[in-house]
């Protein structure tokens, strides 16, 4: 706790002259940017990474996470340099998102409402009026909206959103202030300075979302947490939207960071990771090559000297929809512009006490859908807790027909559609499997239906796969030794093949596999077999 510095090694090195070897090891080389990038803007959309601008670049991509591939979203307008610019998320409904873009050397704030480039059979009726476009910021009247008074210095500016309805944009900028901004109302409701004789602009700025969430449903009141690191200044930031002020914590700075400003970083799981770094000096200058990482909770400081591929500054680092990879996008190298592109797993970089809280952090997300479920279907029926338990029993039964229409849905397609889904089910999460499923070419048959049924059938089907043929043969082998008319193996194939369902469950509990099969299951484990015994 308190100021306590510590530089340790990933248990992975082994030593110093390891690091270069280690480096490659544990970051992913994707496919190169279409062009060398540096201080770009990046947001995170399902299955897409959103990358919008950067240092004299006014194209706009997204980089599809399945495909490995980039298409082009638009060109900011030609009237707009960029330079030191940020793009936050400010709406996010259905498919469609809303950016904002503002700041830079030369101020601009424009939005653009996004429709995914990769939904090539989009309705174009119902899409959003100038999708895809930057156009300019209105507010209800249709009047143009500029973020920053003209003397504000928006260059290397960092801001996140906050507020009890996600309706609060926090502004931190040169040289040390602090702006709030009222998304609803379209005004500046707050102007602060932070307590730091540092310049903070391409810092680090991030919400510390559990905790804020923590903070309202322990205290009752409306309170966002921020954390910002430039240089030597570490600050956490507590703003109470009901008293519209600020208090301001100082933070320890570990000595390997200190020197440093313009790293990318990411937060994740009470954690957050940094990613090289300059020291902004002219001559003699100093780029890292190293990444850090800082406890929120311990407030303590972690160093993987050497751990990048190559120095790196001005890059840009974004998680995964699922928070398993950081992305680091474009940078420099201190003598040029980068197009490079490559992930690391966020587990790599966390210790065992913090994966572990990652873990419980999963199960109480899902432990609370599930009390959610409950509640919904109490106010759904109007019923007591004393009576749930018939409606959750109804709500299985329902449950199992549903499994039961997709286990026959599964049944028909053929081996290569099979081969594709598991391809994708294996390497997707479920949230972006689903957004996959929707958009391939069974989603004709997908519409408003749950993709949790067929999951599970799935899950069930490549399970079941690998033990199938051992149960098969296992079987078999029994039926032709206990038979005492000693049936051949041709006629134990068609003895098993007419059993019913009911017939064949017994013969799983004699033969000792019962335990290894559900009974829910014994659909797609006969289809299974099948598929071996016709093969």
């Amino acid at each position: 706790m308190g100021n306590e510095n510590s530089t340790q090694k990933s248990f992975k090195i082994q030593s110093e002259q390891k690091h270069d070897i280690s480096a490659s090891i544990f970051f992913q080389t994707l496919k190169n940017l279409l062009t060398p990038l540096s201080s770009a803007q990046c947001i995170t959309h399902r299955l897409e990474i959103l990358i919008c601008g950067g240092s004299n670049e006014r194209e706009c991509y997204s980089y599809h996470t399945v495909t490995n591939e980039y298409k082009l979203i638009c060109k900011y307008p030609i009237a707009i340099e960029l330079d030191g610019h940020c793009v936050v998320k400010i709406k996010d409904k259905n498919d469609n998102i809303t950016l904002l873009s503002f700041g830079g050397k030369n101020k601009h704030t424009l939005i653009m409402k996004y429709v995914s480039v990769w939904n090539d059979e989009s309705n174009t009726e119902k899409l959003p009026r100038n999708y895809n476009k930057w156009v300019s910021f209105v507010d209800n009247d249709n009047r143009p909206i500029t973020l920053g008074r003209d003397e504000d210095n928006y260059c290397g500016i960092r801001a996140v959103i906050g507020g009890s309805k996600n309706h609060l944009l926090f502004l931190t900028r040169y040289p040390n202030n602090i702006d709030v901004f009222d998304l609803n109302t379209y005004q500046f409701i707050k102007y602060d300075t932070l307590p730091t004789d540092n310049y903070s602009y391409y810092h680090c700025f991030v919400s510390n979302l559990e905790n804020a969430q923590d903070i309202i449903t322990k205290v009752g009141k409306r309170k966002s947490e921020m954390l910002l690191f430039c240089k030597k200044t570490g600050l956490s930031i507590e703003y109470d939207e009901d008293s519209n002020t600020f208090q301001f914590q100082k933070l320890s700075v570990c000595d390997e960071i200190a020197p440093f400003r313009n790293y990318a970083c990411i937060c994740v799981n009470d954690v957050i990771l940094f990613f090289g770094g300059w020291d902004s000096q002219i001559s003699n200058t100093v780029v890292s090559k190293s990444i850090y990482k800082y406890s929120i909770r311990e407030n303590k400081w972690t160093t993987f000297p050497g751990m990048l591929p190559s120095l790196l500054y001005d890059s840009a680092a974004i998680l995964s929809e699922d928070n398993t990879y950081v992305h680091i996008i474009g940078g420099w190298n201190g003598k040029a512009f980068l197009p490079i592109h490559m992930k690391t797993k966020v587990s790599e970089w966390l210790s065992e006490d913090e994966t572990k809280k990652e873990r419980v952090l999963k199960k109480e997300e899902t432990e609370k859908k599930k009390e959610n479920e409950t509640s919904k279907i109490i106010a759904k029926n109007k019923v007591n807790k004393d009576d749930i338990s018939g409606l959750l029993w109804k709500k299985k039964i329902e449950k199992r027909k549903k499994k039961k229409k997709w286990i026959e849905w599964w049944k028909e397609r053929n081996e290569i559609d099979k081969s594709e889904m598991i391809a994708k089910f294996e390497q997707l999460s479920s949230k972006n499997f689903e957004v996959w499923l929707r958009g391939s070419k069974w989603k004709k048959s997908l519409k408003k239906e749950k993709i949790s049924s067929i999951c599970t059938v799935i899950k069930s089907y490549i399970c079941y796969h690998f033990i199938s043929s051992v149960i098969l043969l296992s079987l078999m082998e029994a039926m032709m030794r206990s038979n005492k008319t000693k049936k051949d193996k041709t006629e134990i194939t068609k003895e098993l093949q007419a059993m019913s369902n009911e017939q064949f469950e017994v013969l799983l509990k004699e033969y000792k596999w019962k335990d290894e099969v559900t009974k829910e299951d014994i659909d797609t484990v006969r289809s299974l077999i099948h598929a071996h015994l016709t093969s």
